[in-house]
């Protein structure tokens, strides 16, 4: 359902996302990538996310609320990138970055850029 790596080289955490997930997954998931940031060692406002969603499905709209949540490390992050294909989902992910520090991709290639041009 995900994965969650740590770069310390760049300070970026990498998160996969695929299948359908519950709002206990969802939850999880945040919970592993709090994990994560704690470990690498740096405040929210220090560190890259990448979310590569390529291989996610449409989720519930409780996933979904669970996952915009404002405390969700990816919406307080220095910066932040998602994968996806074209469609819809990109339009979903811009309505639900205000702060406009979060770049939307189709390539994971495209999004580590965005990140590292800092």
């Amino acid at each position: 359902m995900f994965s969650i790596e740590v770069d310390r080289f760049t300070a970026m955490i990498c998160n996969s996302g695929w299948g359908f997930w519950t709002p206990d997954t969802a939850r999880d998931f945040l919970a592993a990538e709090r994990d994560a940031i704690e470990d690498l060692g740096l405040a929210l406002g220090e560190l890259l996310i990448l979310f590569d969603a390529s291989r996610f499905s449409v989720q519930d709209q409780e996933v979904i609320r669970i996952l915009r949540h404002p405390a969700n490390p990816l919406y307080n992050a220095r910066r932040g990138a998602f994968v996806t294909p074209p469609g819809l989902g990109k339009l979903q992910i811009r309505r639900g970055n205000p702060q406009g520090n979060i770049g939307v991709f189709e390539t994971n290639t495209e999004a580590r850029d965005f990140l590292l041009a800092v």
